[in-house]
């Protein structure tokens, strides 16, 4: 059978709350579960400059830094670890805690161009790390969020068993806040590679499908270490792989938010 190729381009745009809702009733893990990895570098100057007369100096310091570093930077903070223990009633992120990234589920409060992010271990651990409530402080905190504006992109899958793959280019915007001084804003373009094997039809409109993703983003920012003005060099990485129910390409995901724009009385979104 010949296959099919779509090019694409699009703005995800959410449909908040409302959409969010529909979704997450009809469509229950869409997507597989990522772990997220970051790795990079943070650059400040030291000092503000010498004047030997003759000639100044300026000096440049550097420290690298992966996703650990972060984990064990928001566990330094009393910012942090107040609203984890109001929360969750544990005071620390246990040992061996890592990041992960769930695009099924868009944040409540905002876009579908925003994903969740949690850090979560294999006992059980898991803690969003951005639009968190705190019920005891009353306040709203984000100390880690990812989302995307635009999306370019081509796929092909074949018509009957769905299998193809996809590829898919994003801008993305990835921040660091960890309450008390060391925070940044990457930004940066990623390339994101799906697969997908043939489906499984469970029973009318619902069928199940293996997928995996592998994605790389690579970009810098602005940026504050311990109080200090700094810049970051960062790569960031998502891989994973799964059994999900009715999983959607993203350019049928455009379709899919112009029928409820249209639905709620929203413009289009224009390619």
């Amino acid at each position: 059978m010949k296959p099919i190729k779509i090019l694409f381009g699009a703005v995800l745009i959410n449909l908040a709350t409302m959409i969010t809702g529909s979704a997450q009733i009809i469509i229950q893990n869409q997507y597989p579960p990522m772990t997220v990895n970051i790795s990079g570098v943070f650059a400040w100057n030291s000092n503000y400059g010498f004047d030997y007369g003759a000639y100044s100096e300026w000096d440049m310091d550097k420290v690298r830094f992966a996703s650990k570093d972060l984990i064990k930077l928001l566990n330094n903070s009393a910012v942090f670890t107040n609203v984890l223990e109001d929360v969750t009633g544990v005071a620390q992120i246990p040992d061996g805690s890592f990041l992960t990234i769930d695009i099924s589920q868009p944040l409540m409060s905002r876009w579908w161009n925003e994903w969740a992010i949690n850090v979560t271990n294999r006992n059980g651990f898991s803690f969003q790390l951005n639009d968190v409530y705190d019920s005891v402080q009353g306040y709203w905190y984000t100390f880690l969020d990812i989302y995307h504006d635009y999306v370019v992109g081509s796929s092909k899958f074949y018509y009957g068993s769905y299998a193809g793959h996809e590829t898919d280019r994003a801008a993305i915007h990835f921040t660091f806040n960890d309450g008390e001084g060391t925070l940044f804003e990457l930004f940066g373009v990623g390339d994101f590679k799906w697969i997908m094997a043939p489906r499984d039809d469970i029973f009318a409109g619902i069928f199940s499908q293996k997928v995996s993703i592998a994605g790389k983003v690579v970009g810098g920012g602005n940026a504050t270490y311990n109080y200090k003005s700094a810049v970051i060099q960062a790569t960031l990485t998502v891989k994973g792989k799964g059994t999900v129910e009715n999983f959607q390409p993203f350019v049928d995901m455009w379709n899919t938010q112009n029928t409820w724009n249209s639905i709620l009385g929203f413009p289009p979104l224009m390619r």
